[in-house]
């Protein structure tokens, strides 16, 4: 999230450095090689906008910076943690083209889930029109 006075921008190039392999494929996931190029060669300073264009950022708010970011974080917190665990750890390994390597934990995720009294009480709570009570087991 940014506020939308946030500007942004990565003086690499200005400095006479050269950012490593992991940085770099790091902000090529974030916003797409052609965006990463401009980036790194220009030194350009953007704004909140087209960092949110680029994917640099996900959202850009009016509110308060603070206010949003625990408004969000409240969201997650409503969801259950090992869904959340599991979808991190699989959208991870996929963008990082490590599924065969993390294979057993991906696995070990979904099946700890579909056990878990947290999915039982996501039914039955989807079934009674509640909110579910997770707990994380």
């Amino acid at each position: 999230m940014a506020d939308r006075t946030a500007r942004f921008g990565i003086p690499a190039a200005r400095l006479g450095i050269v950012y490593g392999v992991a940085d770099s494929r790091n902000l090529i996931a974030l916003v797409g090689l052609a965006n990463a190029k401009r980036i790194l060669f220009t030194a350009q300073r953007f704004d909140a906008g087209e960092a949110a264009r680029i994917g640099f950022v996900d959202e850009v708010v009016d509110a308060a910076l603070g206010e949003a970011t625990r408004a969000f974080a409240a969201t997650l917190a409503e969801n259950a943690p090992l869904s959340i665990a599991g979808a991190k750890l699989i959208l991870n390994a996929v963008a990082n083209g490590e599924v065969s390597e993390r294979r057993g934990a991906i696995e070990a995720a979904v099946e700890r889930s579909n056990e878990s009294q947290d999915y039982r009480d996501g039914v039955q709570a989807f079934l009674e029109k509640r909110k579910p009570r997770f707990t994380g087991r």
